[in-house]
């Protein structure tokens, strides 16, 4: 938490929340950026699964080099990160899944990605 909470809320909001024991609950963590999103607690499950569903049947290659960027990314110069990100994208284009999305966008349709999951939960 040292590690990360200042990086997410900046170093002064972070040291008096541990040293305080303060707390930030619902909407004073969504503004803090803590989480990406609210949700109701009825509707966690739902939203959780609409969330996989949309994740699974996206480029989840696309999203493995994203998250890596995103990742590495506080390790790098700008100009590094740079040109590691031009790699990526046209890596990505080169891709099945960059193809089919191209295809999709071309054509005006849904992109149904080349990916190895299991079906859908609803399917």
């Amino acid at each position: 938490m040292s590690w990360a909470l200042p990086r997410i809320i900046g170093a002064i909001r972070a040291r008096d929340l541990i040293l305080t024991d303060g707390v930030l609950a619902g909407e004073e963590a969504l503004r803090a950026g803590l989480l990406s999103r609210l949700v109701a607690d009825q509707d966690i499950q739902a939203e959780a699964e609409a969330v996989a569903v949309k994740l699974a049947d996206g480029p989840t290659s696309t999203y493995a080099r994203i998250k890596r960027l995103m990742q590495d990314a506080p390790a790098r110069d700008l100009a590094e990160h740079l040109d590691t990100e031009a790699e990526a994208i046209a890596a990505c284009a080169d891709s099945p899944a960059g193809q089919e999305g191209v295809d999709a966008f071309t054509q005006r349709r849904t992109p149904t990605f080349p990916n190895r999951h299991e079906p859908r939960l609803d399917a």
